[in-house]
């Protein structure tokens, strides 16, 4: 159980983060399949008046992988229950990728995640928004960040629909990935009235090169094409431009090496 520090008595935890949790997790390999299980249990610390109670939610769910020359499918499903603070908790989270390989150096891919979100209208206190806990930037709805990294929690949920098409040969990779986004649930404008829920567009763009066999350099683009109902959620201008770059140099040393070296015995 998390504390902010070491006390003699009990004192609140004002940190933004669980107080604590427990899990039950599956993995098995099962030929061209594997398989994964979760069972997750967290206890969020709130203020409930004069003191500060624990709401305890959970997560449950399943990832299943296919793999089978160069085709890869994956399938995930969770569901999350219980309570946040006092608002009890029904959400879902939905996923399915596809991905081939056309050529020894060209693959392209297809997929789309769904996360529940909550109604800016709804009059019912439940909450039915899915929560990323422990979410992996950059890596899942855009590069750019725009949703789940920091912001987005207990909001109208995300559907994300992508493609991919990469390119590696020898020391040079390549890979283009664009997004459609929708919002999953209801957004309300200035005037009460229910706008539209797509979100936009993003694509993104890397190159890669392994310059020696420890040292890589690496270099991307991204712009996000934002609809009008992008303002109503983070604010800002749809109009204006919004993108970034970033150029990154890898570096992998070996430090310590397991092979054992062999010599002649006189």
């Amino acid at each position: 159980m998390n504390a902010e520090d070491e006390s003699l008595v009990e004192v609140p935890y004002e940190v933004n983060n669980y107080k604590n949790f427990q899990y039950a997790w599956y993995h098995g390999d099962f030929g061209k399949f594997r398989l994964s299980l979760l069972l997750l249990k967290l206890g969020m610390a709130y203020d409930n008046g004069l003191e500060q109670e624990i709401a305890y939610n959970q997560t449950l769910g399943s990832y299943l992988a296919f793999t089978e020359n160069r085709v890869k499918a994956t399938a995930a499903l969770y569901y999350q229950t219980g309570k946040i603070a006092s608002r009890d908790l029904s959400a879902w989270y939905a996923a399915a990728e596809l991905n081939i390989g056309l050529s020894e150096e060209v693959a392209a891919g297809i997929g789309a995640e769904y996360l529940s979100g909550t109604d800016m209208d709804s009059l019912d206190t439940d909450l039915n928004s899915f929560t990323l806990w422990f979410g992996t930037n950059h890596k899942f709805n855009g590069w750019m960040d725009y949703f789940y990294v920091g912001n987005h929690s207990n909001s109208v949920g995300l559907i994300d629909v992508f493609a991919q098409l990469s390119y590696k040969k020898e020391k040079f990779n390549a890979t283009l990935k664009p997004h459609l986004f929708w919002s999953a649930a209801n957004i309300i404008n200035t005037t009460g009235d229910v706008e539209d829920k797509y979100l936009g567009a993003e694509v993104d763009f890397s190159l890669g090169y392994q310059l020696i066999k420890e040292i890589g350099l690496s270099a991307g683009y991204s712009h996000m094409f934002a609809a009008s109902s992008m303002e109503i959620l983070k604010q800002g201008n749809a109009e204006n431009t919004n993108n970034w770059a970033w150029v990154m140099l890898t570096i992998k040393p070996t430090l310590f090496s397991s092979e054992k070296k062999q010599g002649n015995q006189l």
